[in-house]
């Protein structure tokens, strides 16, 4: 019986520990996305102070990468930075890639 207290009480600071990681993780990510927008707002005021033109080439990316990296943030985790290291290391491309530059490294240049 006091086998089972004792799992049941492990369990549950377990649990209280997992939720405590889950919304540090969390907390973590805002900040990440907030710096985001915190770039963002400040191409937009140098936009809205005419020391950049909207329509550059500049602005466009730019913008165009911080909200691709906005979006990211929300979706990112640990295990979906594993899975995609694993689909990189593991894809024919990326294998055909290597045993192009281990050709092109074994061939002297002329």
């Amino acid at each position: 019986m006091n086998v089972l207290i004792s799992l049941l009480i492990g369990t549950y600071i377990l649990y209280i520990l997992f939720i405590q990681i889950s919304e540090y993780n969390e907390l973590e990510l805002t900040k990440f996305r907030f710096r985001f927008f915190a770039l963002r707002d400040r191409l937009a005021l140098l936009v809205a102070t005419g020391k950049l033109a909207e329509d550059s080439w500049e602005y466009q990316h730019i913008v165009a990468v911080l909200n691709y990296h906005i979006s990211a943030v929300e979706t990112m985790s640990v295990m979906r930075v594993v899975d995609l290291l694993v689909q990189y290391h593991t894809s024919p491309e990326e294998e055909r890639q290597v045993q192009l530059w281990l050709i092109l490294c074994r061939t002297p240049m002329t």
